[in-house]
């Protein structure tokens, strides 16, 4: 009984003495996960995002390596144009709006009188690409002149030929962005020479894939979009030059094209410091900024010196020595 009764004693130690190990191991595993690594693991929230079709695609590849790191905060990235994210940014509606412009005097005027402070980043370098069918043979290159002919408001041409004799006695068949779209804004400016100045009677979207399938299945086709998807679809459509440059990374980083042109996202100051989450995937923004990631989607990235400002700019906002440069 007594050889037992020890056998027993014995036993129950050696259970709980095997407990208190495994216990003991738990926390050490949970004080290990609340370092390093661990942390991107506990982050959690929601980024909300909208705005340019043409910064689209640079954000959604923003989210998507972001989303690697911290799993638990959920990004939410559409494609409103450039103006239509603005009314929504002004409102407080969203966290970041991305654009292809840099925000208007109204814009930020709305901002002011609804009490939304907001810092703008530049996060690459674009070029307006004008594409036409790859069969269309008739032409290569273009002036800025002979663009404003094709794409103003007076007396726009009906027919090819209706610019030049030597081009096709065809319709001319057009595509691209709406009226709330950063591109339409920069195209109108710089080459019609005023904005919001156009032709109306074309196929207007916010989804650049539907100019590309447009100019893709006709051979009278045109349309103009951001680099990035002409870049994709290169082997399906034609970018032509302007002023006998074309749209390349190097003269669009050079600003030797023509419609070269900044590309920037507006972050909501409020939302960035009460959001840890929107906190942590502006500053990713940034410090892949000058990354593959941009060249991958088909934009120029920032320099690493304009990485740096952009980073500098973030922690004044960041330590409350940011001041909002309204526009009147």
């Amino acid at each position: 009984m007594r050889k037992d009764a020890l056998k027993k004693t014995s036993t129950k130690k050696t259970t709980l003495m095997l407990v208190g190990i495994l216990i003991f191991s738990v926390a050490l595993a949970g004080c290990a996960s609340n370092n390093g690594n661990g942390e991107n693991q506990q982050l959690s929230g929601q980024v909300i995002v909208d705005g340019s079709s043409t910064v689209y695609p640079v954000s959604q590849a923003m989210a998507e390596e972001f989303k690697k790191q911290h799993p638990g905060v959920t990004t939410s990235v559409t494609s409103s144009g450039t103006g239509g994210g603005f009314k929504k940014f002004v409102q407080g509606e969203t966290d970041i709006n991305d654009a292809s412009r840099p925000i208007k005097p109204s814009e930020s005027q709305k901002c002011k009188e609804n009490g939304i402070e907001y810092v703008e980043f530049k996060v690459a370098t674009d070029g307006i690409s004008v594409v036409v069918n790859q069969n269309a043979d008739w032409i290569d290159s273009v002036s800025k002149d002979t663009l404003a002919e094709i794409w103003g408001p007076e007396n726009p041409p009906q027919k090819w030929s209706d610019v030049k004799s030597e081009w096709p006695d065809k319709n001319v068949e057009l595509y691209g962005p709406t009226s709330a779209s950063g591109t339409f804004d920069f195209f109108t400016e710089h080459i019609v020479g005023e904005e919001d100045a156009s032709r109306t009677d074309y196929q207007t979207t916010e989804n650049d894939n539907f100019i590309i399938k447009g100019v893709r299945g006709s051979e009278n086709a045109m349309g103009y979009l951001g680099y990035a998807y002409y870049q994709q679809n290169e082997n399906s459509v034609k970018a032509i030059g302007i002023n006998g440059v074309k749209p390349t990374e190097q003269t669009i980083s050079s600003g030797e094209y023509p419609l070269s042109r900044p590309l920037f996202f507006y972050v909501n100051i409020d939302h960035l410091k009460e959001n840890e989450a929107l906190r942590e995937f502006v500053k990713f923004y940034i410090e892949k900024s000058d990354s593959e990631i941009i060249n991958q989607v088909g934009y120029v990235p920032a320099t690493e010196s304009q990485q740096k400002d952009l980073m500098d700019k973030f922690e004044k906002v960041m330590n409350g020595n940011y001041e909002v440069n309204y526009k009147s």
